[in-house]
């Protein structure tokens, strides 16, 4: 008889004990608790001094911007200029290939100028990257079709020589002068080379 109701109350402080362990968080279930919080990884933009390397070409030589490939020279730079001239706007180095030759100075080389002196005076303009155009539009890289669309019938090819190896010469000729395109390959015509050089003149080719 005086137990009964010390049992009654035991059995309700399990029963409110055992509540308060099972309670559910308000709201919805299913949304994560700050403990649970959920972190996932977005991609984030390169900082400005990360941007990714895309491969393009070098940005151009303040002076050498607008220039266009003629048959003349590179822009400002000309067939006949003296080494002393060059050396004044900053143009050309020493050669790190071969020994006391001068050809163009770092920043054009990476640009994919180099230059042929002979008697301090420069004769051939060689072209290897598609940074600068000639003035039909025509540049490192097209295909044999745009380039004989770009010059129609004044793209002229022959075959020569140079140094015991026949090549093809797809030229264009300006007084004496001429714009010279190398292909790549016999089986590949695209454009490898742009150079600009005396007609009369043996290529230059090695120190």
């Amino acid at each position: 008889m005086f137990r009964f109701p010390l049992a009654v109350g035991s059995l309700a402080a399990v029963v409110l004990l055992a509540a308060c362990g099972t309670q559910a968080p308000a709201g919805n279930p299913s949304t994560p608790t700050p403990s649970e919080t959920i972190v996932t990884s977005t991609p984030t933009e390169p900082a400005p001094d990360e941007t990714p390397d895309t491969g393009d070409t070098p940005a151009v030589d303040d002076e050498l911007t607008d220039s266009t490939i003629s048959a003349q020279g590179l822009g400002p730079i000309r067939l006949g200029m003296s080494l002393s001239e060059a050396q004044a706007h900053g143009w050309v180095a020493e050669s790190k290939v071969c020994e006391n030759t001068w050809d163009a100075d770092d920043e054009l080389l990476e640009q994919g100028a180099s230059f042929k002196f002979h008697d301090d005076r420069l004769q051939e303009i060689w072209v290897g990257k598609p940074t600068w155009a000639t003035d039909a539009g025509a540049r490192v890289g097209d295909s044999a079709d745009s380039l004989a669309e770009a010059y129609g019938s004044d793209l002229r090819t022959e075959n020569r020589n140079s140094n015991g190896r026949d090549y093809e010469a797809r030229y264009v000729a300006d007084d004496g002068e001429e714009i010279l395109f190398l292909g790549r390959s016999p089986e590949d015509r695209s454009v490898a080379t742009i150079i600009v050089r005396h007609s009369d003149a043996p290529l230059i080719e090695g120190c």
